[in-house]
């Protein structure tokens, strides 16, 4: 703790100072630094108290704690879902340390047994033996061994008649040896990344089998949940608080599992090093990856139980809605097929993001090993337009995902963006769906409705193709870092809103410059 009388500003002491919010944001780790020398004179990190509450949320979906004597809550000093929260906590001190001290991201370390803090974690729950989730291994413990590597580069000290370069090279060589890389955002978080290792909230090397593990732990939660998510005394309203993280628990690992498909793999090799030169991820891996992701979005994966559906009532006086919940359709009460379409659209916008798909193309006309776009496209619509079984919540699920892959397609094809070889090749592909419907014979009235209303779409696009995009659904997903960065509209008002301070910053005061900087002496 500070001295009383200390000033968190004064430049003599480095601070960690706590941020209570009821809103999200970032954590943040910056330095004052001398502009002469580059010295860093003073370390400031803000820690926002809204993580907290976040990954409270991610465990209360996947314990359901609140039943018997706990209805009301756990005892002080035995709560689950705090240790859990705490955990992450240490880790994100650690991590925003770290950057005060010069330490960039990298995302490649969770593929190294989680090696080091300045990657993002996230929550690592398996199922146990007697059908219960396991959080007992959420979050590491401790620097991991990238970050000892890293500061030993930044600060280490050579030998006595060591030279600088000969030690620095030492440790890059020690990195290699542990089969540690180095990949930070630039590689990481767009999302038509190419780098399959470079992923944020991810766990584990194999991303299909961590896809998968994932799958399996929101499974069980999804079935265990009910009225023991939410405390007793409390509107059961707010189930849907905890639903939507849980419901999307796999976001980050879809996402990861993505960018194995037209992935290539690399470092930033210099010359003359023995990094290995760019290469395609293997063929039958990424055939393996888009096999993961359909069935991610496979109607019974989808379909939310009547557990659900019965418990989340409409929400009461008090507890208004808000962005943390999906968009609905059905005014104030809960929409059972709201979540398949936020969790479809997820999935389609990675597989059809315009680089991803110019890379699908370029890598089959150089390999045709390897897939390509129309195969990609030949192996979803086989998926999404199957027999669609006589269950009426999954079949209704099946048609909102036809509608969200037919409006990505028309997307692609009309985006002025993507490459003429991908938009010719979206364009086959929404009139290859309208051959098949054509073929297709009804088994009902509800499919004979639906296939008119995808046929009408299908003739309005070859007829008009880039107005018909105007009436293709754009639906929101709920954010999930900070926990996500904020929408492409919310990023545009936050950058104008930045530049206003710059412009309007009194001179005699520090501006915001990406780091806490002196100006106008």
């Amino acid at each position: 703790m500070l001295p009383e009388d200390a000033d968190p500003l004064d430049v003599r002491y480095n601070v960690i100072q706590w941020v209570h919010r009821a809103t999200r944001g970032w954590s943040y780790g910056d330095a004052v630094t001398d502009p002469r020398t580059g010295e860093i004179i003073k370390g400031h990190v803000s820690l926002g108290s809204l993580r907290v509450r976040q990954d409270y949320l991610l465990a209360e979906g996947m314990l359901a704690p609140y039943e018997g004597e706990n209805a009301a809550g756990p005892p002080a000093g035995d709560d689950p879902m705090l240790e859990m929260a705490l955990a992450r906590i240490r880790q994100l001190s650690a991590h925003e340390v770290g950057h005060t001290i010069g330490l960039a991201h990298n995302f490649a370390a969770s593929n190294v047994d989680r090696a080091s803090v300045m990657d993002y974690p996230a929550p690592l729950a398996t199922v146990a033996e007697d059908g219960t989730i396991d959080l007992s291994r959420a979050y590491a413990d401790g620097i991991g061994e990238w970050d000892k590597l890293a500061v030993r580069y930044g600060y280490g000290v050579p030998a006595p008649g060591q030279s600088e370069e000969r030690f620095l090279r030492d440790v890059l060589r020690d990195a290699e040896e542990a089969g540690i890389a180095f990949v930070t955002d630039n590689d990481a978080r767009p999302s038509g990344a190419a780098h399959p290792g470079a992923n944020l909230w991810d766990n584990g090397a194999d991303m299909i089998e961590a896809l998968k593990r994932e799958a399996r732990v929101r499974r069980v939660a999804l079935e265990n949940f009910g009225e023991a998510v939410v405390r007793s005394g409390r509107p059961l309203a707010m189930a849907e608080e905890v639903l939507v993280p849980l419901y999307l628990r796999h976001r980050y690992q879809i996402e990861a599992t993505a960018k194995l498909l037209a992935g290539i793999e690399y470092g930033y090799k210099i010359r003359g090093d023995a990094i290995a030169e760019p290469m395609e991820v293997p063929g039958d891996v990424q055939r393996s990856a888009l096999s993961a992701l359909l069935d991610v979005v496979a109607p019974e994966e989808l379909v939310l139980g009547e557990n659900i559906v019965n418990l989340i009532s409409p929400r009461p006086f008090g507890y208004p809605t808000n962005r943390e919940l999906f968009e609905r359709n059905t005014g104030l009460v809960f929409d059972p097929y709201a979540p398949a379409e936020a969790l479809a659209t997820h999935v389609i916008s990675f597989i059809l993001n315009p680089e991803r798909a110019a890379r699908l193309v370029y890598q089959a006309d150089r390999d045709a090993a390897l897939p390509s776009l129309i195969g990609v496209f030949d192996a979803v619509e086989g998926r999404f337009f199957e027999s669609p079984g006589e269950n009426e919540s999954a079949a209704e699920v099946l048609r909102v995902v036809q509608q969200v892959w037919l409006d990505g397609l028309i997307r692609l094809a009309t985006d002025p963006d993507a490459a003429p070889a991908v938009a010719a090749r979206a364009s086959n592909a929404v009139r290859s769906i309208g051959d098949r419907l054509a073929q297709d014979s009804e088994p009902n009235a509800e499919w004979a409705a639906w296939r008119h209303h995808l046929m009408s779409q299908i003739r309005r696009f070859v007829d008009r193709p880039f107005a018909s995009s105007e009436h293709t659904r754009d639906v929101a997903i709920p954010p999930g870092s900070p926990i996500g960065m904020p929408s492409s509209s919310a990023t545009n008002r936050y950058d104008r809103n930045v530049d206003f301070l710059r412009r309007h910053a009194s001179k005699n005061t520090c501006r915001w410059v990406g780091k806490i900087t002196p100006v106008g002496r």
